[in-house]
């Protein structure tokens, strides 16, 4: 048994306490973190670098800005002022599949079917049958969202919730498989794009979710760092505790039986009451320092998003294209595309475009450049020499590019946060339900935060 090695407070250390100690900043521990703190509990955050690209990691696509929406909902309840919350503006194209022969808006309910009809992949009483289905079931499992808990006693009413007796019936609408091949495409292509999974299949109930919820429209963010990722940090930094940045290997330790962290090149030890791994497991055993205690074992990640960041002048972008785009070049090989529209520089804008490719892939690197470049030049035909490829920070363990695979079936089950009780460690991995992308990760999050609280007090 490899448990995290103890240090004597006898020893000559200086430690440095909180209550709370989080090793990672992607999406769902900024929740947890900002739900941890309206508790009372002071947070500290242990990242690597700093967020100089927060931009490549703010979720490529948020759908529905409504008030009762889970964005809304989990926003409202971490008392996210109204002021920024209005920054989360509704818009009625969610993304784009486009592809050499089409350009189809997956976004509301009535602009979808129409679009559906208007290319030839559905007749118009079909398209709107087929939309008000996915929409059905896309709002069952909103539902469950909102009603399932991850507290040990709320396990059964959790279940309950789950079981779709009380609603309409749960998973991939029936009705769907009298779709045209053509249509069914369109739909699978943004699987990749949206899910945070590695190799697995979403769940039926997972993938009626995550497609059902471009029907209520995507989501933009307005102002100066009007991004989500950067309202929870400033909400984090101002009220409820720090962030550091570790540099260097990790070396977990035991400090009077609670976990912490030694600080390479210093006798100072970062030490809190509980420590939560918001990263993968198996990318954080990589960067850890011998001996790499049992809590991270894990199985091994096997695909990477890999992302490349261009910026160029805004009279490159076509008309007709949304922010958010999913490109299919006909060989399976679909390629994310995501542009902000620069706004203290009206003149220009910036492109994230991803590939997710194994990690063992041979030229990996190469093989996603040319695959991004093939894209860029079919959606931009003029742009030679007009777009400027932008460097990435390198990230080891805390970064969104790892894509691991849920031990467990993946959503509806509920996934499992507390690793041990003696030290007090908890893990709120994405990958427990990746296949729901980014309202998974805040759903996580606020959960998370919610039972960690609760077994703190």
């Amino acid at each position: 048994m490899r448990n995290l090695p103890s240090i004597s407070s006898a020893e000559a250390f200086r430690v440095r306490r909180w209550d709370v100690l989080m090793l990672g900043s992607a999406l769902p521990g900024l929740v947890a973190a900002a739900r941890l703190g309206q508790k009372g509990l002071r947070v500290l955050v242990l990242e690597e670098g700093d967020e100089d690209d927060d931009i490549a990691r703010e979720p490529f696509l948020l759908v529905d800005g409504e008030a009762e929406s889970l964005l809304g909902e989990c926003l409202r309840a971490l008392g996210v002022p109204l002021i920024d919350q209005r920054r989360f503006a509704n818009e009625e194209v969610a993304l784009q599949v486009c592809d050499a022969k089409r350009r189809v808006d997956l976004g509301r309910g009535t602009h979808t079917a129409e679009e559906w009809a208007s290319w030839g992949l559905a007749d118009l009483d079909d398209a709107r049958r087929w939309v008000r289905a996915l929409d059905d079931a896309a709002e069952a499992e909103h539902q469950a969202l909102l009603e399932s808990h991850l507290t040990q006693k709320t396990v059964r009413r959790a279940k309950e919730a789950l079981s779709g007796t009380r609603r309409q019936a749960r998973g991939w609408p029936q009705t769907l498989s009298e779709a045209t091949p053509e249509l069914r495409a369109v739909l699978e292509a943004p699987i990749r794009a949206l899910s945070n999974h590695g190799e697995k299949a979403p769940t039926p109930e997972a993938r009626a979710r995550l497609l059902g919820g471009l029907l209520r429209g995507g989501v933009s963010n307005s102002g100066d760092g009007g991004t989500l990722r950067r309202l929870l940090r400033r909400r984090v930094e101002t009220l409820y505790g720090e962030f550091r940045t570790v540099k260097g290997g990790l070396k977990l330790v035991s400090v009077s039986q609670q976990p912490g962290l030694a600080v390479e090149g210093s006798r100072e030890i970062w030490a809190g009451r509980t420590l939560i791994f918001n990263a993968p497991r198996a990318a954080i055993a990589k960067a850890a320092e011998e001996p790499v205690p049992d809590l991270l074992d894990a199985p091994p990640i096997r695909w990477r998003r890999h992302t490349l960041h261009f910026r160029g002048p805004r009279e490159q972008l076509p008309p007709s294209m949304a922010d958010r785009v999913v490109w299919r070049d006909g060989d399976g090989a679909d390629v994310a595309l995501r542009v902000l529209r620069a706004r203290r520089h009206a003149d220009g804008f910036d492109l994230l475009a991803s590939v997710v490719l194994p990690i063992d892939a041979e030229d990996a690197d190469a093989v996603a450049a040319e695959r991004v470049e093939r894209a860029v030049r079919d959606l931009f035909p003029f742009s030679k020499g007009r777009l400027e490829a932008q460097v990435l920070p390198t990230r080891v363990w805390d970064t969104d590019a790892w894509l691991a695979d849920p031990p467990h079936r993946g959503w509806p089950d509920t996934p499992e946060v507390r690793l041990s009780s003696r030290p007090s460690i908890y893990s709120v991995e994405r990958s427990s339900v990746g296949a729901l992308g980014a309202e998974g990760e805040l759903w996580l999050g606020w959960r998370a935060g919610d039972a960690i609280a609760e077994e703190l007090a």
